[in-house]
């Protein structure tokens, strides 16, 4: 951690996070479409709507997952962006050059 306060985001937890987010909008978006209606009688049409309506819903949601790791991956490459111009550009700790 950081002597003096600041902040610190480590780019392997980062890196992870995106993976797990973008292997999860994977797995979701998998399903393509909804299973067939069971034949239930009266009620099909409702359970077909159901499981439509459910399809979609995770369709969205895998849609969501997909644009959080673009997001945290987008993050990731600024902090080591800022963390590399830092190291370069500011001044170090310690006596002064003389």
């Amino acid at each position: 951690m950081n002597q003096a306060g600041g902040y610190h985001a480590d780019p392997g937890t980062l890196s992870s996070v995106a993976g797990m987010l973008r292997s999860a909008s994977s797995d979701l978006d998998g399903s393509a479409g909804p299973p067939p209606a069971p034949a239930l009688g009266v009620a099909t049409a409702a359970v077909a709507d159901f499981l439509a309506r459910l399809t979609e819903q995770t369709a969205t949601a895998a849609q969501g997952m997909a644009a959080a790791a673009g997001a945290v991956t987008d993050s990731q490459n600024q902090y080591e962006a800022a963390e590399h111009w830092n190291a370069d550009n500011l001044p170090k700790p310690g006596p002064k050059p003389s």
